[in-house]
């Protein structure tokens, strides 16, 4: 952590390491909301919808990897189930 002052008071503050990515994100936020609805609404489809349609099929794909390769040793690991036997046609 380091100090940093703040460009308001002037007043020293700890930053953390995330600390940057909210003041960040604060300052984009900002500037989406002081734009016009016209404007506003395109920069949401055209950035927004695409990066949470990106970070939906990334979650889908460590559910799917997830649910493929369980952890080694669980008790919680189900039985492979038995093969159905084939049924006996009388002639």
């Amino acid at each position: 952590m380091h100090l940093v002052k703040c460009r308001d008071t002037g007043h020293e503050t700890r930053v953390g390491r995330v600390d940057w990515l909210v003041q960040w994100w604060g300052g984009v936020e900002l500037w989406v909301v002081q734009l016009p609805v016209a404007v506003q609404f395109p920069v949401v489809m055209i950035v927004v919808l695409p990066l949470c349609l990106g970070v939906a099929r990334l979650i889908d794909r460590v559910a799917d990897w997830g649910a493929k390769n369980p952890a080694s040793g669980s008790d919680l690991a189900p039985e492979p189930e038995p093969e159905p036997e084939s049924e006996k046609v009388a002639a």
